[in-house]
């Protein structure tokens, strides 16, 4: 507990990149957790917190884990009363790999869907096994990590759940994705065809069966983490194919979202961009479905209908509810509850004005090209009148002329 009496639930993770996977972990987690634990509050943290720049809107508030900007380990240890680690392995660079240890007692410590990578040094496997010693309760993903965590020298045994992302829609109504899509279609990185096929990948080549499956479609090219490589090959995508667009580079997190939901289709390297087609019923495959096919098949018969998420989400929830379990009760003061309504009502008041400001810009940009398209259209009528004028009054002077002249060449004769 902290000095101020605030008692508090951390979660970690490698939040501070603008990777869709780390940034969907951050927000679903911390919204399910203050969700199930109202008399806590729940921060974010990262090995660099906000401090690191990167090109996504870092709307969310993140704390950093360093000693120079962040708490101290021994200082979180005091003001958390559990940490929670929510990462893929692999997003770590080998000096944040203690960061699984957590901030020792009195704090306890939860790994939630924690994801083990394929390959793992032995190095990062021993660390990992070192750290779960200190552990109250480990779940993986079930994408074979529980292999992977059992071959590193883990127990088995351990609880597998899906990956958070499939939770995305209790996070973004459907009134904001559908206004971010407005404002994707204002500034032209999204079509006005409804049959909008979204690609992502890290590939270092557009594989050709993918080209000759997306030709004539309206395609939008799309950068889930730009270390991987997304970049290059959405702008390799994009040059190639006539019809591609790509978001903006500075898109944040809700924008991705709104064209993964808002796609008659997703194609993507990325298992997160999957999940969340598969959270809202998109069709999807992986690129691989692509590569491995060198014949030109209709794009219909490769993406694959989302099956139900029931039992994926019930996965996902009965491990947040073992977790927020975690956390010891504490007894609120007498105003504690009203003071977290009225923080909550805040927050909710921002969130509708931004929204309705946002759902504004598109309106009124929207409002501004429908304009611009009424005087263009007036201007070629009016270019057309004009013709039709100045061919009308040619005719007539040559008639005139001819008039003319047949009098002056009678009056010769005369």
């Amino acid at each position: 507990m902290s000095a101020g009496g605030e008692r508090a639930i951390g979660v970690w993770g490698a939040f501070d990149t603008d990777a869709l996977g780390p940034q969907i972990r951050m927000r679903v987690v911390v919204s399910e957790l203050a969700r199930r634990r109202p008399d806590l509050v729940v921060r974010a943290f990262a090995p660099s917190g906000a401090q690191r720049p990167f090109a996504a809107d870092a709307g969310e508030p993140l704390e950093a884990l360093d000693e120079r900007f962040g708490a101290r380990m021994r200082e979180l240890a005091a003001a958390l009363d559990l940490v929670v680690f929510s990462v893929d392995v692999g997003d770590l660079a080998d000096d944040q790999m203690k960061l699984l240890a957590g901030p020792g007692s009195p704090a306890r410590l939860a790994w939630h869907a924690v994801g083990i990578p394929d390959p793992l040094t032995a190095e990062r496997a021993a660390a990992l096994v070192k750290a779960a010693a200190h552990t109250d309760r480990i779940s993986l993903l079930d994408d074979g990590s529980a292999n992977r965590w059992i071959a590193s020298g883990g127990k088995a045994g351990v609880p597998a759940t899906a990956h958070p992302a499939l939770l995305v829609p209790r996070l973004f109504a459907s009134e904001l994705l559908a206004a971010r899509l407005e404002f994707l279609r204002a500034i032209e990185a999204w079509p006005p065809d409804a049959r909008v096929i979204v690609v992502q990948a890290d590939a270092e080549t557009v594989p050709e069966a993918l080209m000759r499956a997306l030709a004539d479609r309206p395609v939008v090219a799309m950068v889930a983490d730009g270390r991987a490589g997304d970049a290059q090959f959405a702008g390799a995508l994009v040059a190639r194919l006539r019809s591609a667009r790509q978001l903006p580079p500075d898109a944040g997190t809700e924008d991705r979202v709104a064209a993964i939901a808002g796609a008659a289709g997703v194609v993507a390297t990325s298992p997160v961009v999957r999940e969340i087609a598969r959270a809202f019923g998109v069709p999807n495959a992986s690129i691989d479905a692509f590569s491995s096919r060198p014949d030109a098949a209709p794009l219909e018969q490769i993406l694959v209908a989302p099956e139900l998420t029931t039992d994926d989400e019930r996965r996902i929830d009965d491990d947040l509810d073992a977790i927020a379990a975690l956390a010891p009760v504490p007894a609120p003061g007498a105003l504690a509850w009203s003071e977290l309504a009225a923080a909550r009502a805040a927050l909710e008041a921002r969130g509708r004005r931004l929204t309705a400001e946002r759902v504004a810009m598109a309106d009124a940009v929207l409002a501004d090209r429908e304009r611009v398209a009424a005087l263009e259209r007036r201007v070629v009528e009016l270019e057309a009148a004009y013709q039709d004028v100045r061919n009308l009054e040619v005719v007539r002077w040559r008639v005139a002329l001819g008039d003319l002249r047949t009098r002056l060449h009678l009056r010769r004769k005369r």
